[in-house]
């Protein structure tokens, strides 16, 4: 008798991650937390004044961008907006919904063009390589850097990405840095090392 032909079991594929869990998740059901009555606290402030505070520190900063931006208008005395003039201190560092590097390529083009009608006119007796190398240093970022240093533009410069927690009124000391909160372990870790180094020896 010929053998009967048997048919293969397949293993059961894999199913996917959702489906697994689906049987534990239950979706429509409102889940309460009850807290002890002496744990609770009501505050006295109203809650719309409370969501308000909260957005105080950002509003403070725009605020001061803004004045920083005006102070920088009336110091250079070009009539350009103050809001342009806050974009290009912005850097994209700072994760704001506008920065620098789209003006930076007009600046640049005509950056260029300024010291290039500069050096052909002062100098009729020298070359296009001359004029070229010539141009490369008074462009150069160094160059550029000290001109500002001694403009004293560096403070007016938009950094650092603005982070509620850390924000203070003028003339108060901040309540909490985080910088020193992230510093601290790792300078914790660098003795705990330090220190594995100095057993081994």
């Amino acid at each position: 008798m010929p053998p009967k032909a048997t048919k293969s079991k397949e293993a059961p594929a894999e199913q996917p991650i959702l489906d697994r869990f689906s049987s534990h998740l239950k979706i429509g059901i409102t889940y309460y937390v009850f807290l002890p009555p002496e744990l609770s606290l009501v505050h006295p402030l109203p809650e719309s004044l409370v969501r308000g505070a909260q957005r105080l520190p950002s509003i403070m900063r725009r605020v001061e961008s803004i004045l920083l931006a005006i102070q920088l208008k009336d110091v250079i005395d070009y009539s350009v907006p103050a809001s342009k003039i806050l974009e290009a201190l912005t850097a994209a560092s700072c994760q704001e919904t506008f920065c620098y590097e789209r003006a930076e390529l007009l600046g640049d083009a005509y950056l260029k063009w300024v010291v290039s009608k500069f050096l052909f006119l002062r100098y009729p007796q020298k070359h296009e390589g001359q004029l070229t190398r010539m141009r490369q240093q008074m462009m150069s970022n160094m160059v550029l850097y000290e001109y500002a240093l001694n403009k004293g533009l560096q403070s007016y410069n938009q950094a650092d990405r603005f982070a509620p927690s850390r924000w203070s009124a003028p003339g108060v000391l901040p309540v909490f840095d985080e910088d020193k909160r992230m510093k601290l372990p790792c300078l914790m870790w660098s003795i705990h090392l330090l220190k594995l180094e100095v057993g081994q020896m």
